[in-house]
């Protein structure tokens, strides 16, 4: 009777306890879906307020120009520093000379800690550093702009000195090494921007900035979709070429590798071990051996 009593009470508690779990995944899946529902929302707000949000094109990268060398004396000691061998530019600039600044307020460039104040702030334009150096390294780039509500955009670049391999056969000697890229900062809250930023950024850029001076090294054909399109298609072109070259030599390692195989087991070794066999030479072999003594 007494163990009739405990199991019919063990049995009430495990409805019990799987009563209130069901209740809980299920008020746990309400909340759930009511989340998601308050994100696709705001996604979609998102997207919207993007779609006619006023935006500011940018082109962000560098520019280097190889120094000619330092002559030095026959007997003159070597620098003990490695001296430069090229003078670079790292920009944040307009498209086609536009003027950028009334939506960018600073630019930060972090350099290599080895350079004198690696960290260097523009607050007005041309946002641009310029340094002499003999080594490529990653830069980070952070924009800042008027609208203080807005994030700052961060952008790791790369710094060349040198044409790309794929590029060093159509690269003139003299010409300097531009690696640069379009992007577009889109302000999804123009509301939060003074009244004539918000309309400068949904005119467009209508005024230009003074000349660079090195705007005739930069792309002739601007930015448009049609020139990245063909910039990527480039790209894949050099990326299909170098998979072909060295697929091509992947296989003649591979031929190669039958081929020395093939010899060492001619000669007894074993290509498994690495090791010479054990068997007793044949008289071929014996009397080779004995000619070579």
């Amino acid at each position: 009777m007494a163990e009739n009593v405990a199991s019919s009470s063990m049995e009430r508690q495990h409805a019990l306890l799987a009563s209130q779990a069901t209740k809980g995944l299920a008020e746990t899946e309400e909340l759930a879906e009511a989340a998601l529902k308050e994100v696709m929302a705001l996604m979609e707000d998102e997207a919207h307020a993007g779609a006619h949000a006023p935006y500011c094109p940018i082109v962000y990268g560098s520019i280097a120009f190889k120094l000619k060398p330092v002559a030095r004396k026959a007997d003159e000691a070597p620098p003990v520093i490695t001296p430069a061998t090229h003078r670079w530019t790292l920009f944040v600039r307009g498209v086609d000379g536009s003027d950028i600044s009334h939506a960018i307020k600073s630019v930060e460039f972090k350099l290599h800690e080895t350079f004198p104040e690696p960290l260097r702030v523009v607050t007005e334009p041309p946002f641009e550093v310029s340094d002499e150096g003999w080594g490529e390294f990653e830069a980070q780039i952070t924009v800042r702009f008027h609208d203080d509500g807005m994030l700052p955009v961060r952008i790791a670049h790369h710094l060349r000195l040198h044409p790309q391999p794929g590029q060093a056969s159509t690269h003139p000697p003299d010409a300097p090494v531009v690696h640069e890229f379009y992007d577009e900062v889109v302000f999804n809250h123009p509301e939060r921007l003074p009244d004539h930023v918000a309309a400068a950024l949904r005119a467009g850029p209508a005024t230009k900035a003074a000349l660079h001076r090195y705007a005739h090294h930069f792309k002739a054909e601007g930015h448009t979709p049609e020139a990245d399109l063909a910039q990527l298609a480039a790209a894949q072109a050099f990326v299909a070429q170098e998979t072909a070259r060295l697929t091509e030599r992947l296989a003649r390692a591979d031929a190669e590798a039958v081929s020395l195989t093939k010899d060492l087991e001619a000669l007894g070794w074993s290509t498994a071990k690495c090791t010479r066999s054990t068997m007793a030479p044949t008289s071929s072999d014996a009397s080779a051996g004995a000619s070579r003594r």
